[in-house]
């Protein structure tokens, strides 16, 4: 039945191409005939290749609606020959197949059924493009798809033609193991796209991440058969195998590939086996819990932790799936004896480096969450009894410490609580000091707050209007703005490195992302680079957006659409709005500015309006965060602002306080401690110059800002 209903198939596909061949059909029937060749093909797939978990009730709803569609829609066709196809069809709907679950395929079986999910892969994606209405997360989602096909495409590549075939079957099982899992869930990620169209959620949206962590796995694992057992092979010294930055999001698809293993039921699990994979995957959890992204600064150190990470589960995952009813054999059990014992042994090895890594940081308090007085220690034994109640299950190993632990914090909590109380007086003297101190400055920032409105109220109402080409626009005025004569003290290096990024460079789309502290100057340099005559007569448009900690994607759509295009806003919804500023870019040299990003999703919102024409577009992005720095780049690397020096800063503090007059000698030394306390940022130096020059010429003026303001800024701003 299975041999009979694939060759009655594989028939009416060849119908179904020649029918279409002849040409005379009308877009709705094309449109039809290429849904039932998805559905053939993908019916062809898995009623030879069944290893997906459920695949009989899959096959029979599969089934059962091809024939009401070739009941109701393809009656009549001339040379289109339906009765033999329903025939095999009409038994899958009644069950009447003898189809049992495959466990594991050869090699050309492996290769054969990665061809035919890459036929799959390819209806997914024509079928997102041509009948599933647009939208960003939609395009994000094909982007992503399509880096899933191009990557698994490869790797069949390099298994059919490089490794199967030149190494030795039995150093081949833990690849094809990883294979065979990678290609069964990208088969029931096909098949809930395909076949379970109503039931298309948000979780198949987030599926092509996860893919992508198991392609890694295997690429892994291929790396690891090239260097030892194909070290004549050319591709070994290629670029394929080069250490690469792991994707983003890695840890987190990893930490749930590591669930999933822990959360199977296996039966025949020997104890042995079960308490080292336990140990191994509780250990990888509470390292991959522990987001340990957030405090390592070594990039390099952190791929290869991760790499070894990656490589004890796909040791875990071969184990688990030897161990699987349907393929459990018991001349692999000293096989899959001994590979468990090495998964607690790289687990241990693993454990030295990550120890020794965090022995040699060195933290300081800022390090620190701040908390009042002493219950910064009853946070943190808060946060270890949080670890004990975590899913990683080491309750009975740590509790014991931790119950040490919180004993001695105690103990620690009342010796330093005494210490504290003799000091309270000294605090509350020092305490009312700064509070009486501190209204004095705060009229004074009030009223030159009140001045710097009143100034730009002025300067806006007075500002030249310009007369340009609808294509072109001025950045809108609540960016900021820098006027043309305004020097930038201590960024001309960094302002010409930007200039070179903007006219020189790759063809392509590129963007460039300038990182660096808040009042750092990056939205300063970045608008006298944009307003700059050789700038704007280089680019056919320009635009600049602010992107909020909290930003209304629509509003961002409409700011940027406006200032290409020139039109108002009509209402549209955020799906027409990208399409629209998509198709307005289309052809023209465009350079946009997305200011102060603070998050990746508005890049991932934003990227894919911005179309690469091979016309040297540029968008270039300011932000405070490396890592969303790093997300969004292209082809140039960030761009770090310096801080300011000494000299740049007591240059910029006389230009603000004194302008064209010299700093008076008397006031030179206090002028160097106040330079100091602006810690290297502009935008502090102008708030502060603001201040001072209100009584610039007293020295004592001076001392107070520096003694009374500059401590009010730190609790305040944390500057």
């Amino acid at each position: 039945m299975r041999k009979m209903a694939q060759n009655e198939i594989e028939e009416m596909l060849d119908q179904l191409r020649r029918i279409k061949s002849g040409g005379d059909l009308d877009s709705f029937k094309i449109d039809q005939y290429e849904k039932l060749e998805m559905d053939l093909r993908l019916l062809r797939t898995f009623i030879k290749y069944h290893h997906v978990p459920d695949y009989t009730v899959i096959l029979t709803k599969t089934a059962t609606m091809m024939v009401e569609i070739l009941r109701w829609d393809f009656v009549g066709i001339p040379n289109l020959n339906l009765e033999k196809l329903e025939s095999p069809l009409l038994e899958f709907t009644k069950g009447d197949t003898s189809l049992s679950y495959n466990s594991e395929l050869n090699g050309s079986d492996l290769s054969e059924y990665m061809d035919r999910l890459g036929e799959n892969l390819n209806d997914v994606l024509k079928y997102h493009r041509e009948w599933e209405r647009s939208s960003l997360e939609k395009n994000h989602f094909i982007k992503k798809m399509e880096i899933v096909q191009k990557k698994m495409r490869f790797l069949r590549y390099l298994y059919a033609t490089e490794i199967n075939g030149y190494v030795n079957h039995e150093k081949l099982e833990y690849l094809e193991t990883q294979l065979q899992f990678m290609a069964n869930n990208v088969g029931q990620f096909c098949l809930a796209v395909l076949v379970d169209v109503a039931e298309f959620d948000d979780d198949i949206f987030n599926k092509p991440p996860y893919l992508l962590c198991l392609i890694v796995l295997v690429k892994l694992e291929m790396k690891k058969i090239f260097l030892g057992e194909l070290q004549a092979s050319k591709l070994t010294q290629s670029k394929i195998f080069k250490d690469k930055k792991l994707p983003k999001g890695f840890s987190h698809h990893l930490h749930s590939l590591l669930m999933y293993l822990k959360n199977k039921k296996l039966e025949n699990f020997p104890n042995i086996i079960a308490e080292n994979i336990d140990v191994a995957i509780d250990f990888l959890l509470v390292f991959l819990d522990a987001d340990v992204s957030n405090h390592v600064n070594n990039a390099n150190w952190l791929n290869e932790i991760m790499e070894k990470v990656a490589a004890i589960a796909s040791d875990i995952l071969y184990v688990i799936q030897k161990l699987l009813p349907r393929s459990i054999n018991k001349d692999d059990t000293s096989k899959i004896d001994i590979c468990s014992m090495r998964i607690l042994e790289k687990t241990k090895d693993l454990k030295a480096p990550v120890e020794s890594y965090y022995k040699s940081l060195k933290f300081t308090p800022s390090q620190f969450r701040a908390v009042c007085g002493l219950r910064f220690l009853d946070s943190l034994v808060s946060k270890l009894n949080e670890m004990l109640k975590s899913k990683s299950d080491l309750d009975f190993l740590m509790k014991p410490l931790f119950d040490n632990l919180e004993r001695e914090l105690s103990s620690l909590t009342s010796i330093l609580e005494e210490e504290l109380s003799s000091l309270s007086s000294i605090f509350r003297d020092v305490a009312k000091h700064i509070f009486c101190s501190l209204p004095t400055i705060l009229q004074e920032i009030k009223q030159i707050n009140a001045e710097v409105s009143e100034i730009w109220s002025a300067d806006v109402a007075l500002k030249p209007h310009y007369v340009v080409e609808p294509s072109k626009h001025l950045p809108n005025q609540h960016s900021n703005p820098v006027s043309d004569d305004d020097e930038i003290v201590g960024f001309e290096i960094a302002t010409e490195k930007l200039i070179q990024y903007l006219t020189r460079g790759t063809s392509e789309l590129d963007v460039i992302p300038i990182v660096g502290m808040g009042g750092q100057g990056k939205t300063t340099i970045a608008r006298k680079v944009y307003n700059k005559g050789m700038i704007v007569s280089r680019f056919d448009v320009q635009a600049w957006c602010i992107i909020s900690q909290s930003y209304n994607l629509r509003e961002l759509l409409q700011d940027i659409f406006s200032q290409v295009t020139g039109s108002k806003d009509n209402g549209d919804k955020e799906d027409i709005l990208s399409d629209k500023l998509r198709k307005s870019l289309m052809g023209k040299r465009y350079l946009i500015v997305l200011d102060d990003m603070w998050d990746c999703m508005a890049w991932d919102d934003l990227c894919l309006c911005f179309p690469d024409g091979g016309n040297r577009s540029r968008v270039v992005v300011t932000t405070r965060l490396e890592k969303v720095g790093e997300h969004v780049k292209y082809y140039t690397d960030l761009n770090f602002l310096p801080f300011l020096t000494p000299d740049e800063i007591c240059k910029l503090l006389q230009k603000k306080v004194f302008q064209k007059e010299d700093l008076p000698p008397e006031l030179q030394d206090v002028s160097l401690e106040v330079a100091e306390k602006c810690k290297g940022l502009p935008l502090v130096i102008i708030f502060v110059a603001g201040i001072i020059k209100r009584n610039k010429m007293e020295a004592s003026w001076w001392h107070e800002v520096k003694d009374a303001l500059f401590e009010y800024l730190d609790h305040e701003s944390g500057v």
